[in-house]
């Protein structure tokens, strides 16, 4: 339990902006079978000693927090967000902004949200989008890219790759140039 709890521990130093030590790195840290590991983890759970979240370990009392100096970088990453909020920051201007860890905590908390390698909403913008495409299969049957570039007053670039995220998350399905309702119906 010691060596456990102390691996933990020192992972949650090393990496102070990750939720917790994933599963698999503890239990070859430990160097156990997956059978007694997985029993001892249930004992550690149940003992209040780590918490399992997902496929992460961490301490009952670790949160994620940022240093002032982070905090600072998300606030000034933020406004950038809110000054084009239809034609945000790239992926990649996000991480160089904050780096590589504090962005995949935002994706986590879900702050930003990620549509393809390259595009990344905030939230709230990404919810105005998908409710606004969920208004629009109301009163149409289709959508094109244009169609939405225009509504937003946004490019080609970002219309295209929030279309391309509604398909691969199964609202709508694109038939030639056009998106259309993905139907739950079975029959169709």
């Amino acid at each position: 339990t010691a060596l456990a709890v102390s691996e933990v521990q020192n992972y949650h130093k090393n990496y102070p902006l990750r939720r917790g030590m994933p599963r698999e790195a503890l239990k070859s840290r430990l160097k156990v079978n997956a059978r007694i590991f997985q029993a001892a983890l249930k004992n550690w759970v149940q003992m209040g000693q780590l918490t399992e979240i997902g496929t992460s370990i961490q301490q009952p009392e670790h949160q994620v927090r940022f240093s002032p100096q982070q905090q600072e970088t998300i606030e000034r990453l933020m406004a950038r967000f809110g000054q084009a909020p239809y034609a945000p920051p790239s992926v990649k201007e996000s991480q160089a902004a904050v780096g590589d860890e504090v962005y995949n905590v935002l994706l986590e908390r879900g702050e930003l949200i990620q549509v393809s390698p390259e595009v990344v909403f905030q939230k709230t913008v990404y919810n105005r989008l998908f409710n606004a495409v969920q208004e629009h299969f109301l009163i149409q049957e289709t959508l094109t890219v244009v169609e939405f570039r225009d509504r937003f007053q946004t490019s080609r670039k970002y219309a295209l790759a929030f279309l391309e995220h509604l398909d691969s998350i199964g609202m709508t399905v694109r038939v030639e140039d056009v998106r259309r309702r993905r139907d739950s119906s079975p029959n169709r």
